[in-house]
C-alpha cells in the first residue's frame, strides 16, 4: 500500500471539488456568499464524496473476493478493511461480544482470499509465523516466548506440533506476548509475508497495524475462554505453508 493515503487524499479532494461545483450547479446562487452557505455546501459536497467512495470501494472489494484469479486494485480493498471496516467494529462492539467475532472473521476471512490470490512463491527466509503465547499450556516452566525451541515437546499444548513444523519447513517462527513485542518482531525480521495465528482482536488489530506486508491470518481457538491454553489448527497453517514455498 505504498502512497497509498497520498493517493487517496488527492482523489478525496479531487472529488471534493467536483461534487462542490455540482451542488453549486444544483443549488444556484441566489444570495451573497456567506461563510455559512459555504460551509454547508462543502459539507453536502465531502458526504457525498465519502459515500460514495465507500460504495465504490464495496464494490471492487466484492468482485475482489468473488474473483478467480483477478483483482481490481486490490489496494482498495484493503484500505477498506483496515482504515473503515476494522475501526468501526472495534467501535461499534465489545471484542467479548458474538458480534465482533462474526464481523471480524467475516474481515479476517476477506483479506485472506484477496491476499491469497497475489501469492507467490516466497524463500523459507522471507516468511514469518507469528504466534501468540496464550498456545503454550500456562504451566509450563520453559517459556517458548523467545524461542520455540525451549519446548520439550510433553504434548500438553500445540506448540510441540508447531515446534515441528518450523522444523519440516525452516521457517522463522516467532511467539509475542502482546503488540508491542509482536511489532519488534516483525521490524527485526522483516519478513516479506506474515502467517499470524491470534484470536478476533489481535488479528484484526495486527493485520491494520501492519499493512505494509501482506498478512494470512489464522483464528485460533479458545477451548478454555480468551488467553488460557488455547489452541490452533496447525494442518490449516502446514497447508498455507506450502502454498507459499
Amino acid at each position: 500500500m505504498k502512497n497509498w493515503d497520498k493517493f487517496l487524499y488527492q482523489l478525496i479532494l479531487k472529488i471534493n471539488l467536483f461534487l462542490l461545483v455540482i451542488v453549486l450547479l444544483l443549488f444556484p446562487l441566489k444570495t451573497a456568499l456567506t461563510l455559512n452557505f459555504i460551509t454547508l455546501k462543502l459539507f453536502i459536497a465531502l458526504t457525498i464524496s465519502l459515500i460514495s467512495i465507500i460504495f465504490f470501494a464495496v464494490i471492487i472489494s466484492v468482485f475482489n473476493i468473488k474473483s478467480k484469479k483477478k483483482l481490481l486494485f486490490p489496494n482498495i480493498s484493503y484500505f477498506l478493511f483496515y482504515h473503515i471496516f476494522f475501526p468501526i467494529i472495534h467501535k461499534l462492539f465489545s471484542s467479548q461480544s458474538n458480534a465482533y467475532e462474526k464481523y471480524s472473521t467475516l474481515l479476517i476471512a476477506a483479506n485472506n482470499k484477496i491476499q491469497s490470490k497475489q501469492i507467490k512463491k516466497f524463500r523459507n527466509d522471507e516468511i514469518l509465523i507469528l504466534l501468540p503465547h496464550c498456545l503454550q499450556n500456562v504451566n509450563c516452566p520453559h517459556k517458548i516466548t523467545f524461542d520455540i525451541d525451549n519446548c520439550q515437546e510433553c504434548g500438553r499444548c500445540v506448540i510441540q506440533d508447531l515446534k515441528r513444523l518450523k522444523k519440516e519447513f525452516n521457517v522463522n517462527i516467532q511467539v509475542a506476548t502482546g503488540g508491542t513485542l509482536a511489532r519488534k518482531i516483525v521490524s527485526d525480521a522483516n519478513p516479506k509475508i506474515i502467517l499470524a495465528v491470534a484470536c478476533h482482536r489481535d488479528l484484526t488489530e495486527g493485520i491494520k497495524d501492519i499493512e505494509m506486508i501482506p498478512v494470512i491470518g489464522v483464528l485460533n481457538e479458545r477451548p478454555n475462554g480468551p488467553c488460557f491454553n488455547t489452541t490452533c489448527d496447525v494442518n490449516k497453517i502446514r497447508d498455507i505453508l506450502t502454498k507459499l514455498l
